[in-house]
């Protein structure tokens, strides 16, 4: 290792990151900022968490890791770590405008269960740059992407990462809360590799709702990396963006008691979602079309 890091420390990328401090940046050739994660909560609180589960968890980089970049990072980007690609893990700059289109995915999962994320598509004017995580790939020109999916799941133990989700695991506090980013068409490989069903409902929505609720995904991503437990039924993959689209004002947010009791009974899963927002007098499609990468 000490002769990577003396190769590293070469390039002026790294005058930012003291040599002291490349180790924890640095693990078998591919860069990583959130190694020795624990268990925030639950029974198995301070437990390892696997660094994928399957996907790592995305991470909003602080001012000291964004040093990493050759180039300064500018004002008009987030940048990120942990971006999946079809190279692995990558570091990300995401444009601060509003996606051209946004819809909700409903992904069938090997459990059997069903996942909700978002598809974002960006213009593209405004994609995307990534570079895969490693040396060789931040000082190589970087990729453009312009589709992603966005969503949260639920974070393993280190050594159960392949192990099927568990709603009752999900109920007693044996999973962390993670937020993911990464490419859609990847995901799509994916899923239709292993046979399994992946759709997608059309959902209006005006460009600053769709910038806000961007914003409010990474906020969100900050604060579930500080740790944060997952819930199978109030802290899920589903309930998380409902709150996010009633924080960014696509949704108001229900007056009445019996409203609240009525659609928070079936909005904790990805139908019950479509329904609530449906009767909420969203525009969603009624039948769902099958999810394609152009």
């Amino acid at each position: 290792m000490a002769g990577v890091f003396s190769c590293l420390v070469s390039f002026p990328a790294w005058a930012g990151l003291p040599y002291t401090e490349c180790e924890s940046y640095l693990r078998s050739g591919w860069f990583r900022f959130d190694s020795n994660l624990k268990m925030p909560g639950g029974p198995l609180r301070g437990r390892p968490l696997a660094d994928a589960t399957p996907s790592p968890a995305l991470r909003v980089l602080t001012a000291m890791e964004r040093n990493i970049f050759v180039e300064t990072v500018p004002d008009s980007v987030w940048a990120v770590s942990n971006f999946i690609t079809q190279s692995g893990p990558s570091l990300a700059w995401i444009p601060k405008v509003a996606p051209k289109k946004l819809t909700l995915v409903r992904e069938q999962e090997p459990s059997g269960s069903w996942h909700l994320m978002l598809r974002l598509q960006f213009p593209k004017g405004s994609p995307i740059l990534y570079w895969p995580q490693n040396s060789d790939g931040l000082l190589g020109p970087p990729g453009e992407m312009t589709d992603v999916l966005i969503d949260f799941g639920a974070h393993r133990l280190k050594g159960e990462e392949r192990k099927p989700y568990g709603y009752f695991k999900g109920l007693v506090g044996l999973y962390a809360l993670q937020s993911r980013m990464g490419s859609t068409a990847f995901k799509v490989r994916m899923v239709r590799k292993d046979k399994r069903e992946i759709f997608e409902y059309p959902l209006g929505m005006p460009s600053a709702i769709k910038l806000r609720l961007l914003e409010l995904f990474l906020e969100r991503t900050g604060e579930i990396n500080g740790g944060e437990m997952y819930h199978t039924i109030t802290n899920n993959c589903v309930t998380v963006f409902q709150i996010l689209l009633e924080a960014s004002g696509f949704l108001e947010c229900l007056s009445t008691r019996s409203e609240r009791m009525l659609h928070g009974a079936v909005s904790w899963i990805p139908s019950g979602l479509v329904w609530s927002l449906r009767n909420r007098g969203v525009a969603v499609g009624t039948k769902p079309h099958v999810l394609k990468v152009e």
